[in-house]
């Protein structure tokens, strides 16, 4: 290889590398953009209403039976049909978490 060649082979290395890094800069710009605005805005209750009732009999037969004895949670939804993501309980707290309100078990969706 001549000393021409390979002065224009190393000279267009460093082109090479800022096409490279500018790629995945602005992959990355657009990757943190995308999330940013996908985002759903928080939900400030943890009660959200039940999505409408499509299963008929047949599928309502196969459903999960809850058995609620006093100390456990109830089921709530953790999305509602607008895309708002339940924030659920805060870690720590008492061992029902108050989370066995009457609009809790009447919007569980079970």
């Amino acid at each position: 290889m001549n000393d021409q060649a390979a002065a224009g082979a190393q000279g267009s290395r460093p082109g090479r590398r800022w096409v490279g890094l500018r790629r995945t800069l602005t992959t990355a710009g657009l990757g943190a953009a995308a999330l940013v605005m996908a985002l759903p805005a928080v939900a400030v209750a943890d009660v959200i209403p039940a999505l409408p009732q499509n299963a008929d009999g047949l599928e309502q037969t196969f459903s999960p039976a809850f058995d609620y004895d006093g100390d456990g949670c109830y089921a709530t939804a953790a999305i509602s049909s607008g895309g708002v993501l339940n924030p659920g309980l805060k870690p720590g707290g008492a061992v029902n978490g108050h989370c066995r309100d009457l609009a809790q078990l009447q919007n569980s969706n079970t």
